[in-house]
């Protein structure tokens, strides 16, 4: 029961020390598309619900690929300006460990939403809000992991 807890604790503080503004962001633009797509009736989701299910699983994986080229040893390192942080306790944090406490938090919400969508489909519960939410997770995390790698290759050019 301890492990739990603390793999809790430890889940809390990965969500309080990244960018939490980003995960409200996503959120809210999730359910956005997700009314644009019921409104407008853009695309018929619950024919090729599973078939956009599981080509966002064989993202996840290449986004892993993508997150293993970026240098998160050194990237403390490279952005080492302390930032304060907290609403009632207040700590300081460098913009480093910052952004890797944001994409290691994206990674886990992703894939949290992809085994829940999973699980859902395996009681016949196709979710669209789920899904919107997770296809929103995956392409803004391809966008901030990518940025994150260019930027140290075009550091590494100096």
């Amino acid at each position: 029961m301890r492990i739990v807890k603390n793999f809790f604790i430890k889940m809390y503080k990965l969500y309080r020390s990244s960018y939490f503004s980003v995960h409200i962001f996503l959120i809210l633009l999730s359910f956005a598309l997700y009314f644009f797509i019921r409104k407008y009736n853009v695309l018929n989701v619950d024919q090729v619900f599973t078939e956009v299910l599981n080509g966002m699983g064989i993202l996840t994986s290449f986004f892993i690929l993508v997150i293993d080229k970026i240098n998160v040893k050194s990237l403390g390192d490279r952005y080492p300006n302390r930032i304060r942080c907290g609403f009632i306790k207040k700590y300081s944090i460098s913009e480093g460990i910052k952004l890797m406490n944001t994409i290691f938090s994206l990674t886990i919400s992703m894939f949290a939403i992809l085994g829940t969508n999973y699980i859902l489909l395996l009681f016949g519960v196709k979710n669209v809000v789920l899904l919107t939410c997770l296809i929103v997770y995956i392409f803004v995390s391809f966008i901030i992991a990518i940025s994150i790698w260019h930027a140290f290759e075009l550091k590494g050019v100096e």
